[in-house]
Order: structure tokens, then C-alpha cells, then sequence
């Protein structure tokens, strides 16, 4: 997958939250790119991490719900 490909990262809640990636021309997130934590004490780095990337690939983070 290329990030042009790419619309927006969603973020769903706030405690265990769930990350998705929407890709242009898809009204849901595919299941195969939503992801949870695993590590929950690390979840403050891994969100600086997901943020300097998308401001570097210039993708939006929407804190959205994402839809099952």
C-alpha cells in the first residue's frame, strides 16, 4: 500500500483505542487494517510516533468512530 493511497488514520476511543487506516474510495475501514495496542504502557509513544508520520506523509488524523 502506497500512502497516497491513503485518506485518513482514524482513532476510535480513548482508553484501548482502536487505529485504522482509510484508504481513498472506501466508505469502511477493511478489517485487515485496524489495529489495537498490544502494549498499553507504550500507547503515549506510539501516538507521537503515528503523528510525526502523518504529518511527514501529510495524511490526517481524524478521531472518528469506526464503524464494524
Amino acid at each position: 500500500m502506497k500512502t497516497s493511497e491513503i485518506e485518513a488514520i482514524r482513532i476510535d476511543g480513548y482508553w484501548n483505542s482502536t487505529i485504522g487506516v482509510k484508504l481513498k474510495g472506501r466508505k469502511q475501514i477493511p478489517l485487515h487494517l485496524r489495529l489495537k495496542y498490544q502494549n498499553t504502557l507504550q500507547e503515549d509513544e506510539i501516538m507521537k510516533e503515528l503523528r510525526t508520520w502523518s504529518e511527514i506523509h501529510q495524511i490526517p488524523i481524524q478521531y472518528k468512530r469506526i464503524s464494524y
